[in-house]
């Protein structure tokens, strides 16, 4: 799958901007993808201090824009006003939002927003929070906002995990739009979405409680607003996976054992989960890949290498295109019921 999407990058070959340019595993994607033509690439930071790390690590910056938000007030004056009039029924002062319009993740966002680039890459050197507060604050949804982890195993295995890095706790309704943007992301990223939502229970084995209800009930609204989407809950992991334990768990299961989409109840057990087949399982991690936005953006691990960089430049390159999605029509029937 991530040689489609590298083909479908640079048949695209969007502007993406990369928020933390002076970091080493940023400034190193960043000209591989510009070399590759996955995307045009910009880099934000501190010009002089990205020239000396480039000249340090071999890298010809030639056709890679660069910009500081320090001395960028000159060439867009207006980004900061923007961010007042977006925030300031919010509380927002304009000296919070002078001074908000020099971080890179706002600098950024607000560029994104102005339609100077496509979409923008954050998170190599700050908390997920400051990335999607910029995303938030800037660009705005126009569904349930979640994330997703793009999961490649050693064995060429492809999965999306979610909410990894976003939503802490979320209810029932949230957890099945949580399941709908996810579905449209791997249709994005051309995987046929077989959705399964997790728990420690399955069909009811660990019993009637709050915690499996709320995921028996995500199950119903996704099953019954798109009943052609693949999906099936709850599920234990082994069922969600395994075909031989499917089948002896739930014989009349939608999925059998084949789900390529793992929702996972809360933050806590997204975040866990995605990390230990990372770490322990030699997955290959790409995002979190931010859903339901406006436009493109993306949320890098501060663990993150160099290749899982290039790969999310590669897939933020792919999702800046207009596609029909599920999400609108699991809108139009989630308020058809009321």
């Amino acid at each position: 799958m991530i040689k489609r999407i590298i083909t479908r990058a640079k048949a695209l070959h969007k502007h993406i901007i990369l928020s933390e340019g002076e970091d080493q595993r940023v400034l190193l994607a960043g000209a591989q993808a510009h070399k590759e033509r996955l995307a045009r690439i910009t880099l934000v930071g501190n010009i002089h201090k990205i020239e000396i790390e480039a000249a340090h690590l071999g890298i010809n910056l030639k056709g890679i824009n660069l910009l500081d938000t320090d001395c960028a007030e000159h060439l867009w004056p207006q980004l900061w006003k923007n961010l007042y009039e977006k925030r300031k029924d919010k509380g927002m002062t304009e000296a919070q939002a002078h001074k908000l319009a020099q971080d890179p993740a706002y600098f950024s966002a607000l560029l994104v927003d102005s339609g100077y680039a496509d979409a923008f890459i954050s998170g190599a050197e700050h908390a997920t929070s400051n990335t999607l507060k910029a995303a938030l604050d800037v660009i705005g949804t126009k569904h349930y906002a979640s994330s997703s982890m793009l999961m490649i195993l050693p064995n060429g295995k492809e999965y999306l995990f979610a909410d990894c890095g976003f939503n802490i706790d979320p209810d029932a309704m949230q957890l099945a739009q949580i399941a709908v943007s996810t579905a449209d992301t791997a249709v994005l990223l051309g995987m046929k979405p077989k959705v399964a939502i997790l728990s420690f229970s399955t069909k009811g084995s660990g019993g009637r409680n709050a915690h499996t209800e709320k995921i028996h009930v995500a199950a119903q609204l996704l099953k019954r607003s798109l009943p052609e989407l693949p999906s099936d809950g709850e599920l234990q992991v082994d069922a969600a996976l395994d075909p031989t334990v499917a089948d002896r768990k739930m014989p009349l299961g939608h999925l059998h054992g084949d789900a390529n989409i793992l929702i996972f109840p809360d933050l806590n057990a997204g975040n866990i989960g995605y990390k230990l087949v990372q770490r322990l399982g030699g997955a290959r991690a790409v995002g979190p890949i931010l859903q339901g936005f406006n436009k493109p953006a993306c949320d890098l691990s501060r663990g993150c290498t160099v290749q899982e960089i290039k790969d999310a430049i590669a897939i933020t390159a792919a999702q800046c295109t207009t596609q029909e999605n599920l999400q609108n029509r699991f809108e139009w029937k989630r308020m058809d019921r009321k």
